[in-house]
């Protein structure tokens, strides 16, 4: 008796597409996070090498850490608004398919630590108007960081409303969406959710998803290292000499940019 094998069986309508718009999503959100690190790690290691500084590199360097904190604002914002907007075409698309999208499950983690590398970096903009000491470049920065201040203030709190609706709203439908076993995620292991079937055979490259996860997860301990030391230096928490808080920013973007692709 033949028997077809249900990862053989063609992908319903659609299906192709909800993968390519799935992997579209994913290389948006990995851009916004490489954003994000980077948007703690330079601000404040500028900042630390300008307060630092005396004699001529003390202006430049005050300049710079103006530059890398409007930077860092305008990085954070493009990146999320291309994320978002992918993630919405991807769910308008899988609710006509599948009509439930399937939602990833640390989704509300993801959002949180969001937001909370938005404060930070608000917080460390707080700090410019210090570098330039009596100048007038301080007075202007003084008053564009208490607007911008107040304006984080008011999203924080809209965000904060739309994260708890959001969050009871998964709490009261936590239904499991219906499985996909045709998006090449799902198939490495990337995705929640059943993995494809197969003939009952175990796979040669098993052990590939459970070793992509554990690069994934060192990759990102590394990032929240370097965050971490360099915000502590910053905060006066510890000191650290120049040269190891460039290697932390270093290390701590190389970890965010590289992937297994």
């Amino acid at each position: 008796m033949t028997t077809m094998l249900t990862s053989e069986i063609a992908p319903p309508p659609g299906a192709v597409a909800v993968a390519a718009l799935r992997a579209r999503v994913r290389d948006a959100r990995r851009r916004a996070r490489v954003a994000l690190a980077a948007a703690l790690l330079f601000p404040a290691a500028t900042q630390v090498l300008a307060e630092r500084a005396d004699g001529v590199w003390a202006a430049p360097l005050a300049l710079l850490s103006l530059a890398s904190f409007a930077g860092a604002l305008a990085a954070l914002a493009v990146t999320q608004v291309v994320w978002g907007s992918r993630v919405r075409a991807a769910r308008r698309r899988e609710r006509e398919l599948y009509a439930v999208p399937p939602p990833p499950p640390l989704l509300p983690v993801g959002r949180l630590v969001m937001a909370c590398g938005w404060a930070v970096v608000l917080l460390l903009g707080g700090t410019l108007p210090g570098l330039f000491g009596e100048s007038p470049l301080a007075a202007v920065l003084e008053s564009a960081m208490t607007a911008l201040g107040w304006a984080g203030a008011g999203a924080a709190v809209c965000f904060a409303a739309w994260w708890a609706r959001d969050l009871a709203a998964r709490v009261a439908h936590p239904g499991t969406p219906p499985s996909d076993p045709w998006d090449p995620a799902r198939l490495a292991g990337n995705l929640p959710g059943r993995q494809a079937p197969t003939s009952g055979r175990t796979p040669r490259h098993r052990a590939g998803p459970r070793l992509g996860r554990v690069r994934a997860v060192t990759r990102r301990a590394g990032v929240m290292v370097a965050v971490t030391g360099v915000l502590g230096v910053r905060g006066r928490v510890w000191d650290l000499d120049p040269v190891v808080i460039c290697a932390l920013v270093a290390a701590g973007v190389a970890c965010a940019v590289v992937t297994d692709e």
